[in-house]
Order: C-alpha cells, then sequence, then structure tokens
C-alpha cells in the first residue's frame, strides 16, 4: 500500500464482499477516490480511459475479459466501453465465483441501460469523498466509527475538543475530495474545486446524452448550493433558477446520477403527525457546495443564514460516509413538522427501528432548549429512541437529559 494513501471506510466493505460476491460496482462522484480504492482490491487493471485499451475491448469484449485470468479484475472508467457489462454477465453466468470483478466509474449508472446487465450479477457500492476520520487515519473497523458505537452502546464518549468555528469551516471549505487535500496553497484548492464545478457541468454531464443547457445547469446548482441542506418546493428552486419545474427535477436526476447531490427523505411514523414530505438536498461534498456558490471562508463566517447550511452539510457528509459503510443497515433522513413547530437536522435509522437524531449548531455553547426537537422525538417514539445530540462549534461535550447530550461536532471523528 503507497506510504500516502489513506485507509478508507470502503476497504472494510470490499475486504467483506469480495470473498463473497461475484462482483462489486463502486459508484460515486468523479475523483472522490474509487480507482485509488479499488487498484488495492484488485488482481489485475483494465483501464479503459486508456484508447488502446478502450479500442482492444470494444472489438471484443468477451475475449478482453477471458484473456485476464488474474483475479479480481479491476475494470475502471467501464462507461468508456458500455458493452463491457455484457461480458461481465456473460463471465458470472458461466461461473459465478466470488471475487472475480470489481467496476469503477463516475458517470451513466444502472439507468442508462434500458437493460442493466449488472442486475444480480453486480452488488453497488457507492462512496463518498474523504471523511475527516479518514483524512486523519482510520483504523480499526467500520464497527469502532461513532454511529455504529452509539447504535451499540447507547451513549457516547464525552470529551473535549481544540477547534473553534473558525475550524470547522475552513474544514467546511476544503471538503473531501483526495486531490484537494493533497493541494498546500488555498488559492490552488480554491481553483480545484472551481474547475471541478464547471467540467462536471460542461464534460461529464454532457456525457450523459442529455443536450442539458449547462448555462441553465449552472443557475440551477448556484441555487442548489445557497440552499444546500435546505427543505424548499421544488417550485421555488426552480423559480429562482429561472427554469421550469420539470427542468429542475430533471436537473436533479442527472446530479444525483453523477454523485453529487443526495436527498435524505424525510422520516416518520404514525405517532409524528404533520410531517414535512420533502427531501432535503444537500451537495454531498461541502467544499465543492461552497465553491459553487462562489463563497469564501470570511463570508461564510460573517452570515449567520450561510454558516448554518454549510456546517450542517459538512456534519451531513461525515454522517454519509459512515452510513454508507455501515456493517448493519443505516438509513440517513430528516424530520420537519408542516408548520416548523418540530425540525430535526439528521435522523439516522438502524437495525430494529432504532433511530438517533443530530442537530447541528453553529453556536460555541448549547443548553437544554437548543435540544427540545430531539426531546420531543424522544418522548414521541420511547424506547426506539437511542440517542439525541446536538452538535456544535464549542468545545465540551455534557449531557441535556435523558439520552440528550451536547458534544462539539468532532466527536465524530476524534472519540
Amino acid at each position: 500500500m503507497a506510504a500516502d494513501y489513506r485507509r478508507r471506510y470502503l476497504d472494510d466493505v470490499l475486504a467483506d464482499m469480495l470473498p463473497e460476491v461475484s462482483g462489486v460496482l463502486l459508484t460515486g462522484p468523479r475523483s472522490c477516490g474509487k480507482t485509488t480504492t479499488a487498484i488495492r482490491h484488485a488482481g489485475a487493471v483494465l483501464r479503459l480511459d486508456v484508447p488502446g485499451t478502450a479500442a482492444a475491448v470494444a472489438a471484443d469484449p468477451d475475449l478482453a475479459l477471458a484473456s485476464e485470468s488474474t483475479r479480481p479484475l479491476l475494470i475502471d472508467e467501464w462507461q468508456e466501453v458500455p458493452e463491457v457489462l455484457g461480458a461481465v454477465k456473460r463471465g458470472v453466468d458461466q461461473n459465478p465465483a466470488a471475487g472475480q470483478f470489481i467496476l469503477t466509474g463516475s458517470v451513466r449508472s444502472q439507468s442508462s441501460s434500458r437493460m442493466w446487465p449488472g442486475t444480480g450479477r453486480l452488488i453497488r457500492i457507492p462512496m463518498a469523498p474523504l471523511a475527516q476520520r479518514e483524512i486523519a487515519g482510520f483504523e480499526g473497523s467500520v464497527s469502532d466509527l461513532f454511529l455504529h458505537r452509539l447504535f451499540g452502546r447507547g451513549e457516547p464518549d464525552l470529551s473535549t475538543s481544540a477547534l473553534t468555528l473558525t475550524d470547522y469551516v475552513h474544514l467546511t471549505v476544503q471538503g473531501g475530495f483526495p486531490e484537494v487535500l493533497r493541494l498546500a496553497s488555498a488559492r490552488a484548492r480554491r481553483a480545484w474545486l472551481d474547475s471541478y464545478v464547471e467540467q462536471l457541468l460542461v464534460r461529464d454531464i454532457s456525457e450523459l446524452g442529455e443536450g442539458v443547457d449547462p448555462i441553465r445547469l449552472r443557475q440551477y446548482v448556484d441555487v442548489l448550493a445557497v440552499n444546500t441542506a435546505g427543505v424548499l418546493a421544488q417550485s421555488a428552486l426552480a423559480q429562482s433558477a429561472s427554469i421550469t419545474v420539470k427542468t429542475s427535477e430533471r436537473y436533479d436526476q442527472l446530479l444525483a446520477e453523477v454523485g453529487i447531490i443526495d436527498n435524505p427523505q424525510p422520516w416518520g411514523r404514525n405517532r409524528l403527525a404533520r410531517i414535512e414530505k420533502r427531501p432535503k438536498r444537500i451537495i454531498v461534498d461541502s467544499g465543492l457546495a461552497v465553491a459553487a456558490a462562489r463563497l469564501d471562508e470570511g463570508t461564510i463566517l460573517h452570515d449567520g443564514t450561510l454558516l448554518g447550511r454549510f456546517l450542517e452539510g459538512f456534519v451531513f457528509s461525515q454522517l454519509r460516509a459512515e452510513v454508507l459503510a455501515a456493517e448493519d443497515r443505516m438509513a440517513l433522513h430528516h424530520v420537519r413538522g408542516l408548520n416548523g413547530r418540530h425540525e430535526i437536522d439528521f435522523v439516522i435509522e438502524g437495525s430494529g427501528g432504532r433511530v438517533l437524531g443530530i442537530e447541528v449548531k453553529a453556536s460555541t455553547s448549547v443548553v437544554e432548549r437548543d435540544a427540545r426537537h430531539l426531546a420531543w422525538l424522544r418522548d414521541s417514539i420511547g424506547q426506539d429512541f437511542v440517542g439525541g445530540l446536538v452538535l456544535h462549534a464549542g468545545p465540551n461535550a455534557y449531557p441535556l437529559d435523558d439520552r440528550l447530550w451536547a458534544m462539539p461536532i468532532s466527536s465524530l471523528w476524534d472519540e
């Protein structure tokens, strides 16, 4: 393993899955580290972004796969020769042994083919940009991560943090793309992210063959970026971007397909009446969201509304990375009452219907009243409520009430 490689949560997932299944498909936004991680689990690599290799595979995909007997075989950027999927299907049908194929690619997901050949042959494994625990150096196993331990024990470790609000904003603006973390200057990081946004809109989405107007798409991404982690009506988003609702819905679909936005759905049970049914829309990397909004650290620090939105988006990226790698099934939601009386930033539902609630505050201290929505959720669902956290930008962790705690945001990766 290369000395500069940061171990990923997905390394554990791949190590568990490859001895069990014939093939896996790593999905996620371009440059989040899919190929770098996949190479470490592959016996051989077929790079379809190399023109000569792509031409040979396109000429006879079955022969190309049969000619490489070492397994697992990594087929990188498979979308450059979509016909290779049929060869993978036929290969798995003929020999369903475990650990045969790893596929990576950034665009053209299952929806780009009327008959997706991967059904029943490839296990889809989504990958996120780096979380802070991965950046700092991930050791142990996925079961040691924050959410897993909280579901397991029912209460967190209460420890202090040396990070300030300015530190958290810096981490938010930096984000988690591996290439950004290799750059020393803020100017270089900003240029990389700006370039990523432009190439995403002009090149990557155009590869889907949609004939999208990049100017209107950019207008829509601008609106999404400044409203990241918001719960807005589709009509309001469309109006703000000067496009139709139908166009905005199609843009949502395309941005989700290239792995740039996630839409946490509302969580609710029959005991929770009058719950908002709209999803949140969150750009999956906080640094990318800041770049798309054309903002900087100083602007965010001095605008309370922007600070709250982007800090919430940053926390979402930490939680999402854990949920995607979870050993037991987890789902990430939000709760918002129709009248705005109750609102919880994130609700994580684990196995057996057990629930964690998380609020994010940009303040440096928290009082019991800040956990009132979490207390409402606790009282509404009873014993299924494992605990509620108010994550804040201050140094201290302390209990607020029964199964409710205030904790520094860095507790997500420092524990």
